[in-house]
């Protein structure tokens, strides 16, 4: 076999035109945490060492909903799902979702501001749009939508209603009427849409985490395709340049090691400053 190799004209046989490339990093498992088999679980959590109280104890009583958030590009594509219980509010869901939208930086040690208080969002459920209403939001994205269906009784039509808004810090899930597999909508972030749907509803089991600070409970979420430096194509990019005379692209994004190979001498000071520089927040896109 080795000799048919030499013998072929096929320059991609040859070993010095091999190029070695990085193994692709495995998939991230997405799984569930194993809780121990218990008796009691409501003792388990007492007397357990972790500053939990009673109120702080999902009941025996309540329910665990499951919700798939679907990509704004592609609604066929799940990027998250969390498990709530009955009690919580929607807000602490809002809360916990993050668009791939929304820029991360994934460098400073500085959270991105997430506002709500500034920023309007909405969960659109069975004819009912729940609002982070606040003085700050002067406009919701549900307030034209209302105004428009009631002109010329339009809530009159197939598929329209007589749609109604209520305030998502007062409603706990157990409060909705849903159906199951059903599209309803999540608006948020300059008009962002995303599909989300109640995929199961069960009563607690003595397996489930009774400690309400861990939900809404992340439970999968969609493989994040990061953005590559450039020129290694190997590392995360950190910068984005605008005018750069040593860029492959304009913008071109760098990793911290190219960057400084390209850009600055062996004290650490810019060889030129003819360019515009910026921290890179990185959108990530789903995959």
């Amino acid at each position: 076999m080795l000799k048919e190799i030499e013998k072929s004209k096929l320059n991609s046989l040859y070993e010095d035109n091999h190029l070695i490339v990085p193994l692709k990093k495995r998939r991230t498992l997405n799984f569930l945490e194993k809780i121990e088999n218990y008796k009691n679980s409501d003792s388990m959590y007492k007397n357990m060492d972790l500053h939990i109280t009673e109120e702080n104890i999902i009941s025996n009583n309540d329910i665990i909903l499951n919700i798939e958030f679907y990509c704004q590009d592609d609604p066929s594509r799940v990027i998250d799902e969390f498990e709530v219980y009955g009690d919580q509010k929607l807000s602490e869901l809002r809360d916990a979702f993050i668009c791939p939208t929304e820029p991360v930086d994934l460098f400073s040690n500085k959270a991105v501001e997430r506002d709500f208080n500034k920023i309007p969002s909405s969960f659109f459920i069975e004819n009912v749009f729940y609002n982070n209403f606040s003085d700050n939001i002067k406009d919701h994205y549900s307030s034209n939508i209302i105004n428009w269906v009631y002109k010329k009784r339009r809530f009159l039509q197939p598929g329209l209603g007589r749609f109604i808004s209520k305030k998502m810090d007062d409603i706990s899930f157990k409060d909705l009427s849903i159906r199951m597999n059903y599209p309803y909508l999540y608006i948020h972030h300059n008009n962002c849409k995303h599909i989300m749907i109640f995929t199961n509803v069960r009563l607690v089991h003595k397996n489930d985490d009774r400690n309400i600070k861990n939900y809404p409970k992340l439970i999968y979420k969609g493989w994040i395709k990061n953005n590559k430096c450039k020129l290694c194509a190997n590392k995360l990019a950190k910068w984005i340049t605008y005018d750069d005379m040593y860029a492959s692209d304009n913008p071109c994004i760098w990793c911290q090691d190219c960057f400084d190979n390209f850009h600055k001498d062996k004290d650490g000071n810019l060889l030129y400053d003819n360019f515009k520089i910026l921290p890179l927040f990185i959108y990530p896109s789903y995959s």
